[in-house]
């Protein structure tokens, strides 16, 4: 029993790494997108989503960063609207409680566009800090009000930053221990310092902006692949692993699956966020098909324009 459970975990362990290895690869050039959150598909052939975010101040209106472009979304008439210049990337892309813009990503004219915010619902950018970095994950501390940025940038430049002041200056994290290396960060939406980290070796949770970690028990050698957590209910955590779709509502201490209606062994979740006006949460397969959970079930979300 022992054999066969450890087998399966090296198993799960090397197919989790294929896994990051075809998406972080597939996020730095164009992909082969099948799927879409429409009749029609939101993203050409050649493109990609990176991530899905909500904007406070607009509610009704999703923002979905691809590889080539920003559009913004009316969910109640499903009327879309590029932004920006066509050919710019958004990875790391999210909206603070104030509705700042903060993203990372390429563009034609810089490889690694660092950290850029945007004041105007992305239609114009500037560069904040780090060209020459690519960061892969960006996370806002506070849903209701601006506390902290947190930005991760991946090899071969790899750093962890914070800013506390809307971006004007930022620190380097000083990580006191090694947890590996972290494919996503979620801040918690109430607790400003608490942070939430993914990696092949499970959970791992900080309570002082990311300068120590201790890992969850229940998750130990579980590759986690997305995190959100809620806006509104505090303590309100949901995760994906390789083989499932996991939820938490009291900080951790417990976890429930909720995959109905996902069918794991076809798709995988990569991304995940919360709606904070309805608390819908959305996922983003590898295959850029979107997905949202409610009433307890997962089921594909399809726009149609009215």
């Amino acid at each position: 029993m022992e054999k066969d459970l450890k087998s399966k975990r090296i198993f799960l362990l090397f197919s989790t790494i294929f896994l990051f290895l075809s998406f972080f690869i597939s996020s730095c050039a164009p992909g082969n997108s099948q799927g879409g959150i429409s009749g029609e598909k939101i993203v050409e052939d050649k493109n990609h989503i990176h991530a899905l975010a909500f904007d406070l101040t607009q509610p009704g209106v999703m923002y979905v960063a691809t590889h080539y472009y920003l559009e913004k979304i009316d969910l109640q008439t499903g009327r879309r609207e590029q932004l920006g210049k066509y050919g710019d990337d958004y990875m790391g892309f999210v909206i603070a409680g104030d509705g700042m813009f903060y993203a990372s990503g390429h563009s034609p004219q810089v490889a690694n566009v660092g950290i850029r915010k945007s004041a105007d619902k992305g239609k114009t950018w500037e560069t904040l800090a780090y060209e020459g970095y690519d960061f892969h994950d960006m996370t806002v501390s506070s849903a209701t009000d601006i506390q902290n940025v947190y930005a991760w940038s991946t090899s071969p430049k790899q750093i962890f930053v914070v800013s506390d002041d809307e971006g004007k200056s930022w620190q380097e994290v000083a990580q006191k221990q090694e947890i590996g290396t972290i494919y996503v960060v979620e801040a918690d939406k109430q607790q400003p310092e608490t942070l939430y980290a993914g990696n092949l070796y499970g959970l791992h949770v900080s309570k002082d902006g990311g300068s120590t970690w201790t890992q969850e028990a229940a998750l130990t050698n579980i590759p986690v692949i997305a995190i959100t957590d809620d806006p509104v209910q505090e303590g309100k955590v949901t995760i994906t692993t390789a083989e499932t779709i996991l939820q938490s509502t009291d900080d951790g201490k417990t976890w429930q699956e909720i995959s109905e209606g996902f069918n794991q062994k076809e798709e995988v979740i990569i991304f995940l966020t919360t709606d904070p006006t309805t608390e819908k949460i959305y996922g983003v397969t590898k295959h850029s098909k979107v997905y949202v959970f409610e009433e307890q079930k997962w089921k594909e979300f399809l726009l149609t324009e009215k």
